[in-house]
């Protein structure tokens, strides 16, 4: 490893000029961590416009898997693109410049939105719906337990036969399949899901029985011998219990029976433990291993033949049941409109695939094709590149297309490829790599671009990583796992690329390099929960033995301590290296910053393998005041005013049941004790909020049930009459909850969490849009169905410690890493196989039953040969760890902390055990001490303040109620005239064309008339006809209608508006009034204007009848101001001169001339 010096180029800098220079090849970069990948996606877009190989930048686009990272690499692409036009010249200079102009216009974002916008532009050919919605992950599994509670539904209930039957005699629960279900949902790409054969081996049990009974009865003869303290043995336990449980079957020939058994005792193996059959047994050494062995034999024997084929009976009726699930999934998705992310992909390539026209439309809108993090790509997204870059729009298998020279650019590392689990595996990144670097549409070889030089990363850690990952030998340990990655690229894991340091230090610090953070042992974990008192007792012990797993244990003692150095390291003010960049972030978000190099919150990121203990980690943070990010986890999830709005929300929408409303009673809601409860139901009061308080209680338990009650009966009025989320948001409001959960501890994310939790209440509203099924969805929300982070309710971001598991950190880089929580290394294995090596994409499944303790949970069904496809599997997921901790050791710039145990416990769970061999020498980090929270100034808050803040907070939200502007229609100010603009006046419309039709009939003459003006000589009947029937009007009236309409343009005025220059009807206009008391916008529509020599003549027609209590004169006089404002507005608006305004009455065809 060398260390370069800031002025000279980084050592790959030959590679990373390939990326700019290569524009008419395909490139494949795989760049190691800490390389630059987005900073060389984005010069090679800049360099694509620059030089006029990509002749429009609405042609280009760069396709990335997270939003966060579409939107930082739309940042930097614009920033880079302005810093390319001011430094060029000449023709460069015009193409950057009018690419810069259009830059709104190159799609920048995820390959999800990028397949969406595809099936926008052509929804016919891709059979979609024109209006689709797209599922987020959250909404789609929301959607996916919809659809297996209505498929449960469907057969429940059904007669002799039925499916249900069917796992009945299986000795399996349709509930016990959903996880399956869902698990399956996820893998609609996978062309068959094989069956295993029909076996013979369980229609005769005869031999298999007379088995079990021989070695039950070898059992018996042990029993006086068995110790009841077993320790930590499992086998004699079941020595004890079997004997006693076979002689409870009648005939263990019988199938249901055997099974039974087989899945109670023999489906394990023995685990016995030969030093607890010893020291608690009193069997010598050859007795215990001799029990041990016939066991394995027995299992070997029979039991585990007679188990898989149970298992594969079932799996068939499985199968059947989760197929029938899954078409009920599809046929809810495709009647609602609405598309997944894998149906996003899969619609968008079959469109592609399908199409050969469309695919050459789209080959010609989008020339130039930029792939970020490749190594996360999955078959179907492959499949869509692919197809969108084929040399021959004709090839419909993808893997067999060969990309047009210089259209693809894709950039990934494959030593961060940790997402199998999401079908984007290695075997599909080397396949695709081996595509385009051996097709490259006629111009030989697509080129491959190693970059290897690290700026993240400072040179101690960085020498640290090569010596943790780079080859040695064997890469594997005595269990055949990979520790280190191998000197040539397998199947299963890439080559290693040692890392060149190519980060300049600015500034020097105190905290550098690796540490490590120790745990103590199991007994000093104990004590460290005692907070007064000393040592525990035996019994303490042991109750808190039971309270928390170890893990439980050290996740709280490590988070404690790591909050406890973040505190001191922030108040003492530590100092840390900074590089250039680092210098450059710090003093733009920071102008005035004066000591750089001190560690803030925002500098450190404590990574975990998985998400179970991320909250120990926020709470800790939380206690010692220092702002923080939890990512992953369960935050928004456990907002106590969240289960309160939970408790008092099912109180009111279940308005029978007692149990929901004593809750609400008994919580901090209403507070209402036990005792006063049972007073009020000892005196008659029923519970039930709409019934009344009975007499006699005392004053104080009167006054809170009658307050709690009315509450409630409010909000019941309120859900009932408005719509639900406006009517949670009123309780929220009444109750306070906003308020509290802003005053606890972290008040900003409290508060945040719970409005966020209230907008995805509101974002579910549509699908579920009844109160009960949106209290069902808080409740699912509250008891963690559904997992959310919190969000701080700051208008403005704040530094804070990012928290997050492993899988979300992939991507980020922070200057101080904490690797923590020695306890998430899965050690389950996989649940599911795909099989993607051929043509065909094929799947296995794993059928599991609910979990036992931490990760066990049984096998209850699968396909032929699960075991060997479990082995081969194992070893890619060995392999993705491997990779997984690759990723967790580059995430840090200056210090990485490795949290190790004391004792040094290798558990089979901690994903950091590999790491140990390479902490030899390293430092300790070390214990600051007890450290407290900022202390806060204390508010002293008066009664009469708080009433005071009230009132005032009412009249802002009564001067907020009101209104802030006005909108009026012409007539009836000009007719009503300043006191109808302030709303003191009133106004009845005149009733027109007669008493049976009204203002309708006066519609039809106008719209008649314009139709007239607009049209001449159209079929006044059949329109006449058409409007009446349109403005609900007896078409008996037609005849009537046509007269009038014929009478109006066989008039003089009529023959002045043909001959005129110009003539307009219905023309409308705005204006802005300036004598009213709030702003006030006033509109209307002329009916008739045309311009004649000396000025323009504006015309209202008017349907009124014509009466002796209503003459012409009397109507001329009432509309007079309404004339007149037209002019006014005329002349206003146009600057052109009003010569004559009037009236035409069509009830008796006259015109009346005002001015």
């Amino acid at each position: 490893m060398t260390v370069q010096p800031a002025s000279q180029p980084p050592p790959d800098q030959d590679q990373r000029d390939l990326i700019v220079s290569a524009l008419d090849r395909n490139v494949v970069v795989e760049a190691a961590a800490g390389t630059g990948k987005t900073t060389s996606m984005v010069d090679r877009m800049v360099a694509l416009l620059r030089t006029g190989a990509c002749d429009d930048i609405r042609r280009m686009a760069a396709v990335t898997f997270t939003r966060k990272a579409a939107s930082e690499l739309r940042d930097r692409f614009r920033l880079a693109l302005e810093k390319a036009v001011r430094g060029a010249a000449g023709d460069e200079r015009g193409r950057l410049a009018g690419a810069l102009d259009s830059i709104d216009q190159c799609f920048v974002g995820t390959i999800h939105s990028f397949c969406g916008r595809l099936l926008r532009e052509r929804p016919i050919e891709a059979g979609v719906d024109l209006a689709f919605e797209e599922l987020d992950e959250d909404a789609d599994m929301r959607l996916r337990q919809e659809a297996w509670a209505a498929y449960a539904e469907s057969v429940i209930g059904l007669g002799p036969g039925s499916v249900i039957d069917e796992l009945d005699d299986l000795n399996l629960d349709l509930s016990d399949l959903a996880d399956t279900f869902y698990r399956f949902a996820e893998y609609p790409d996978v062309d068959d899901w094989p069956l295993p054969p029909e076996s013979e081996m369980l229609e005769d049990l005869d031999e298999a029985a007379v088995a079990v009974k021989r070695f039950t009865e070898r059992m018996r003869k042990l029993a006086d011998r068995l110790p009841r303290e077993c320790g930590s043995d499992r086998l004699m336990p079941r020595y004890s219990k079997m004997p006693r449980v076979v002689s409870h079957y009648e005939d263990l020939s019988e199938r249901a029976s055997m099974l039974e058994l087989i899945d109670m005792f023999f489906d394990k193996r023995s685990g016995a433990v030969l030093k607890e059959w010893v020291q608690k047994g009193g069997f010598t050494q050859e007795e215990a291993r001799s029990e041990r062995e016939a066991w394995d034999a027995f299992r070997e024997e029979f039991a585990a033949p007679l188990a898989e084929a149970w298992r594969e009976l079932r799996y068939r009726t499985v199968m059947k049941v989760i197929t029938e699930a899954g078409a009920v999934y599809d046929r809810m998705r495709a009647e609602r409109g609405q598309l997944d992310f894998q149906d996003l992909l899969m619609k968008a390539a079959g469109l592609l695939k399908g199409s050969p026209h469309v695919r050459s439309y789209f080959a010609g809108r989008y020339s130039h094709l930029l792939v970020d993090e490749f190594q996360d790509t999955d078959p179907i997204q492959a499949e869509v590149m692919l197809l969108l870059t084929a040399t021959d729009p004709r090839q419909d298998d993808w893997r067999l297309c060969v990309p047009r020279g210089g259209s693809l650019f894709v950039v990934g590392d494959p030593k961060q490829s940790i997402y199998r689990f999401r079908r984007a595996d290695i075997v599909t990144y080397n396949r695709v790599k081996r595509m385009i670097l051996e097709g490259d549409g006629g111009k030989g070889r697509g080129i491959e671009v190693r970059l290897f030089a690290n700026f993240r990363t400072s040179a101690a850690v960085i020498q640290w990583i090569d010596e943790v990952f780079a080859p040695k030998g064997d890469c594997t340990d005595k269990s055949g796992r990979l520790v280190c990655f191998p000197e040539a690229a397998s199947e299963q894991s890439p080559a290693y690329v040692r890392l060149e340091a190519g980060r300049s230090e600015s500034l020097q610090g105190e905290l550098g390099g690796v540490f490590q953070l120790t745990i103590p042992s199991d007994e000093i974990l104990l004590t460290s929960h005692l907070v007064e008192g000393g040592p525990p007792t035996a019994q303490e012990a042991a109750v808190l033995a039971r309270r928390y797993t170890r893990s439980e244990l050290a996740a709280s003692y490590e988070a404690d301590l790591i909050a406890r150095y973040i505190r001191w390291a922030i108040d003492d003010r530590v100092t840390v290296p900074r590089s250039e960049k680092e210098l450059e972030d710090i003093h733009r978000r920071m102008p005035s910053c004066e000591d750089p190099a001190a560690l803030r919150a925002e500098d450190f990121l404590i990574i975990t393998r998985n998400k179970t203990h991320l909250s120990t980690y926020g709470q800790a943070l939380q206690r010692y005041g220092i702002p923080h990010r939890v990512t992953g986890g369960t935050a928004l999830n456990e907002v106590e005013e969240l289960r309160l709005l939970l408790t008092c929300l099912r109180a009111v929408d279940r308005v029978d049941d007692p149990v929901a409303l004593v809750g609400a009673l008994r919580s901090e809601l209403f507070g209402i004790s036990d005792a006063a409860l049972y007073r009020f139901r000892r005196n008659g009061g029923r519970f039930n909020y709409n019934g009344p308080v009975p007499e006699g209680l005392p004053p104080g338990d009167e006054e809170a049930i009658t307050d709690a009650f009315d509450r409630l009966r409010r909000y019941r009025g309120w859900v009932k009459t408005m719509p639900p989320l406006a009517a949670f948001e009123k309780v929220v409001s009444d109750l306070g909850l906003m308020v509290l959960a802003a005053t606890r501890d972290g008040g900003d994310v409290q508060a945040g969490s719970l409005g966020k939790a209230l907008e995805l209440l509101r974002g579910d509203q549509r699908a579920h849009w009844s109160t009960s099924h949106l209290v069902d969805f808080l409740a699912d929300l509250v008891e963690g169905e559904f997992s959310y982070d919190g969000v701080s309710a700051r208008s403005h971001e704040v530094g804070a410690v990012r928290v997050m598991n492993l899988h979300k950190a992939k991507g980020l880089e922070s200057t101080v890493v904490f690797l923590a929580d020695g306890s998430g290394e899965p050690r389950s294995g996989p649940e599911i196989v795909i099989d993607r090596g051929g043509d065909r994409t094929i799947g296995y499944i794993g059928v599991f039953g609910p979990r036992w303790g931490a990760w066990y949970r049984p096998l209850l069904a699968a396909p032929g040969g699960w075991a060997d496809r479990q082995a081969v599997e194992k070893e890619f997921e060995a392999a993705e760890r491997l990779r997984l901790r690759y990723v967790a050791a580059t995430r840090a710039g200056s210090a990485m902390i490795v949290c190790e145990r004391e004792d040094g416990r290798a558990n089979g769970s901690n994903p950091w055990k590999y790491f140990r061999d390479h902490l030899a020498g390293v430092p300790d980090l070390p214990d600051p001490g007890p450290r407290s929270a900022p202390s806060r100034e204390a508010l002293d808050i008066s009664v009469e303040d708080v009433t005071k803040a009230s009132e005032e907070a009412a009249g802002r939200m009564r001067r907020a109620e009101g209104p802030t502007y006005a909108r009026l229609a012409a007539k009836e100010y000009a007719l009503r005239g300043k006191d109808f603009a302030k709303g003191s006046g009133t106004f009845a419309p005149s009733t027109t064309g007669g008493p049976e039709y009204g203002i309708n009939w006066g519609t039809a003459m106008h719209m008649l008339l314009e139709l007239a003006m607009s049209r001449p000589g159209f079929d006044v009947e059949a329109w006449a006809e058409r409007v009446l029937g349109e403005n609900e009007i007896d078409p008996g009236e037609t005849p009537r209608a046509v007269e009038t309409v014929r009478a109006v343009t066989g008039s003089a005025l009529w023959e002045r508006a043909l001959a005129s220059d110009l003539c307009l009807t219905e023309v409308p206009f705005h204006m802005l009034l300036g004598d009213a008391d709030i702003p006030t916008t006033m509109n209307g529509a002329m009916d008739l204007a045309f311009r004649e020599e000396g000025g323009w003549v504006i015309v209202d027609y008017k349907t009124d009848r014509i009466s002796a209590s209503r003459s012409e004169r009397a109507l001329a006089d009432e509309y007079a101001p309404q004339l007149e404002l037209y002019g006014r507005a005329w002349a206003g608006c146009t600057g052109e001169t009003v010569k004559e305004t009037g009236l035409f009455f069509v009830d008796n065809r006259t015109y009346h001339r005002i001015r």
